[in-house]
């Protein structure tokens, strides 16, 4: 499913309405490289010691109408209205969630664009207290640490040296993450009227099943509200 403006095009995944293409149209830049691991969000619902139950958002009944795409999820226990519009070169991404399963929701990882490309000199920049650029996120396997941010290429079993999270307002002077270089660039706002706890969270994956190796970033903001059953 397609939503298109005169700065941007963007097609929603049908399986799961995550972002399967992010085009700039005026730069022509598509910054979505995996769009196979599209996924639009997820639920966490801890089970006693198994704190990674979770639930992804699938099989959404996708509506368009005009600059406004409306995804309703209805399984697993929950029932999800998502709604994406276009507003100039910005996509205003909203969720309203209800919980039908047994169990509290303890976490909502919300809008989820995964898989974004290289670019060209690209960083991260962010109001973190402790650093506001990360730098050389996408060095190769053979860059020394002190320069590849997000651990190059090297894996360890969670993978930690390839996260990062900021967290809002405790981390962050406030509610935004920017990723790009030059002309191209791609950025997540949290907007709300409270100081309400967001997580801003970037993740490098590194996949060396592929030649040659690919690696890409997914930004998501998290939020740990709990909703309960009913």
């Amino acid at each position: 499913m397609r939503l298109e403006n005169d700065f941007v095009s963007v097609e929603l995944d049908a399986d799961t309405g995550g972002f399967a293409s992010v085009c700039d149209k005026r730069s022509g830049h598509e910054y979505v490289l995996t769009p196979e691991r599209a996924l639009l969000f997820r639920a966490m619902v801890p089970d006693g010691d198994r704190a990674f139950e979770h639930v992804d958002g699938a099989a959404p009944d996708i509506r368009v109408d005009g600059a406004t795409a409306t995804l309703a999820y209805g399984s697993d226990g929950l029932d999800a209205t998502a709604t994406l519009t276009l507003d100039g070169a910005a996509i205003l991404a909203r969720l309203r969630l209800t919980n039908t399963g047994r169990l509290p929701i303890e976490e909502t990882l919300f809008p989820w664009l995964r898989g974004l490309g290289p670019m060209p000199d690209a960083r991260i920049v962010w109001p973190n207290f402790w650093g506001r650029k990360i730098e050389h996120f996408f060095a190769p396997k053979d860059a020394p640490l002190s320069t590849a941010a997000l651990g190059g290429d090297h894996h360890t079993w969670n993978e930690w040296t390839q996260k990062v999270v900021g967290r809002y307002p405790s981390h962050l002077a406030t509610a935004w993450l920017d990723c790009g270089a030059g002309n191209n660039g791609i950025a997540i706002e949290g907007r709300h009227t409270d100081f309400s706890i967001m997580d801003f969270f970037v993740h490098k994956i590194v996949e060396k099943t592929h030649d040659p190796v690919r690696r890409s970033l997914d930004v998501v903001t998290s939020h740990p509200r709990r909703i309960n059953p009913g």
